[in-house]
């Protein structure tokens, strides 16, 4: 009888172990289920999210613009250094690095930051950083800029060609989430618009019908439902 000689399996693949908590796997966006505005909001923090992972990036943000009124409009803003973040929501059109992006409406990269200019060119930051890198794209709508999305690094050189063409079609994935939550958001007031006049319909038939009443109660309901301050007739 010959001798077998039984050869050792070889193996399929091998295993990294990767220690992740099973919480982060979980999602947290039902909370703002319902609400457009707080949908887009949790959104796009989950997308600047991704850049901040993938990037040497120390704040990560994103606004709209308000053409009327000559500023910017923070929507999310993602920051390990929360603590030097200013807070403040509204930002004019100026000097900063965010408002030659709206000006010029091309992408840029800043490389050489002064740091006696670091407040002056990020009006987000309230005390410098010693930020060395600055990545930022504008987000068109219907051949309109209407919103930046932007990022900067304690790095030096921390944003290339690759990190650019990353911004570009990041900067089109929130394009395309503001158009579909602006249309829901349409469809939304549309709806309460419906609602309100059917219920002013049925009260100007109401044998308790009353003018003055049913006037303060349209100018209520146009402000709850429209960013008016004041409303009458």
């Amino acid at each position: 009888d010959k001798e077998v000689t039984e050869q050792p399996q070889q193996a399929l693949y091998s295993k990294q172990e990767i220690n992740v908590e099973i919480a982060e796997l979980i999602s947290d966006g039902g909370k703002s289920k319902g609400e457009p505005i707080k949908e887009m909001k949790f959104l796009f923090e989950k997308m600047l999210g991704v850049i901040r992972t993938v990037t040497f990036t120390q704040t990560a943000s994103f606004f709209l613009i308000n053409h009327y009124k000559n500023e910017l409009v923070l929507q999310a803003i993602i920051s390990e250094r929360s603590d030097a973040l200013n807070g403040v929501r509204k930002i004019p059109l100026g000097g900063d690095l965010l408002s030659q992006i709206v000006k010029e409406g091309k992408p840029q990269i800043i490389r050489n930051i002064n740091p006696n200019a670091e407040l002056d060119l990020f009006p987000y930051y309230s005390k410098p950083l010693g930020t060395k890198s600055f990545v930022g794209v504008p987000i068109y709508y219907r051949d309109s800029i209407i919103g930046i999305l932007c990022a900067d690094s304690q790095k030096d050189n921390a944003y290339d060609e690759y990190s650019m063409n990353f911004f570009i079609h990041f900067s089109k994935v929130f394009n395309f989430f503001l158009e579909n939550y602006t249309e829901k958001c349409e469809l939304l007031v549309d709806s309460k618009v419906l609602q309100k006049i059917d219920e002013i319909r049925r009260e100007f038939y109401s044998p308790t019908f009353k003018f003055n009443e049913s006037i303060k109660n349209i100018s209520h309901s146009l402000i709850s439902l429209f960013d008016f301050t004041t409303a009458g007739i």
